[in-house]
């Protein structure tokens, strides 16, 4: 899993002096080179690393996937559509882009189909997955406000298209198109080398200055920083106004919406906000400003996907037992009932 980062043109100076390499067909500026730096941890311990947390993952994915298949209500409400799609983005990426990682570590960092095409493809799901998934964190730290304190927004279809169904639909079209475009067709042209994992690096894009800013700012540093801004705000808000929610006859319900987010937030914030601060710092002019930092920030936020089906899954009210029940009834055979019936002889009183 990768994060974007800004290329500026000082740090294109600076991927010359560490061999990292990009091609791009614009004019003046071209930077040659295939070798992507990584972190100093072998690919034996990396494979480990990685599968310790697949196994498990995967497992607790299956149970959630599980839940929300058996309760409707889970798996329609408003406030949990947004949190259920980054659920399943997590999902891919663990399924699809870590097991490619934990294959390539495997074969002591070569890619198993050596191809452009191949390449690409993981690319964009490596990229468009993680990116999308903190927008719509955002997003929803945004809508959170909208379902406590704005529900009669929601009380229509046409208010309900407008007010969530729109944006959602906007931020994942957007992202694909994007990503397709950064990815497929980029000015430049990206060199894949299939003897280091995830095919030697980043996509030529973030070398391209406006399109490696634009990805940095909006789809890293920007929804990091709305994502702390929203859930401040709706922490201070849920707090000050306690006594209103407490007279409201869902405020259970919201109390529990507020909880569900944080915890996600939370996980996501833990990894993504150091990172994205160090980011922030490189495109103020201080390239080499923690850099050795960011890339153990950058390796264990893979713990972010791993971790989520499980802090997901924690808020579900009694999850696991339905869950068990579900899988127990579907293993019981009925049979035919017989009908038993037992005489009940009075004692005789006294004298009869």
């Amino acid at each position: 899993m990768r994060k974007s980062i800004n290329f500026d043109i000082t740090h294109a100076n600076d991927l010359i002096e560490n061999n990292l390499t990009f091609t791009t067909s614009s004019p003046n500026t071209t930077v040659d080179s295939s070798v992507l730096s990584s972190i100093n941890l072998s690919y034996s311990f990396q494979f480990w690393f990685y599968l310790c947390f697949e196994i498990p993952s995967i497992i607790g994915y299956l149970f959630v996937f599980a839940y929300l298949f058996t309760q409707k209500d889970k798996r329609q409400a408003f406030h949990h559509q947004s949190t259920n799609i980054v659920l399943i983005f997590a999902f891919i990426m663990v399924t699809l882009d870590f097991s490619l990682y934990i294959d390539s570590f495997n074969h002591n960092g070569k890619v198993r189909f050596q191809s452009f095409i191949f390449c690409s493809i993981w690319n964009f799901i490596d990229y468009s997955l993680f990116n999308s998934s903190g927008v719509i964190i955002a997003w929803a730290s945004f809508e959170r406000h909208i379902f406590i304190f704005h529900s009669h927004l929601f009380s229509t279809k046409s208010k309900r298209f407008f007010f969530h169904y729109l944006p959602l639909t906007f931020i994942l079209l957007y992202s694909i198109i994007f990503y397709i475009y950064a990815i497929y067709f980029p000015p430049c042209e990206t060199e894949y080398d299939f003897t280091l994992p995830a095919c030697g690096g980043e996509p030529c894009y973030l070398a391209v200055l406006s399109l490696g800013t634009w990805d940095s700012i909006m789809h890293g540093i920007t929804p990091v920083f709305l994502i702390v801004l929203f859930n401040i705000a709706l922490l201070v808000r849920v707090i000050c106004q306690r006594r209103n929610l407490h007279r409201r006859q869902n405020w259970k319900k919201y109390q529990k919406m507020t909880f569900e987010l944080f915890s996600i937030v939370i996980l996501h914030l833990t990894f993504n906000l150091p990172f994205m601060i160090i980011v922030f710092v490189n495109l103020l002019g201080y390239p080499h400003w923690g850099s050795e930092v960011q890339q153990y920030i950058f390796f264990l936020s893979v713990l972010i996907p791993y971790l989520l089906p499980f802090v997901y899954g924690a808020h579900m009210s009694q999850k696991w037992l339905k869950i068990k029940t579900f899988f127990y009834r579907r293993g019981i055979r009925i049979y035919p009932a017989i009908a038993v019936t037992t005489s009940t002889v009075r004692p005789r009183k006294a004298g009869m």
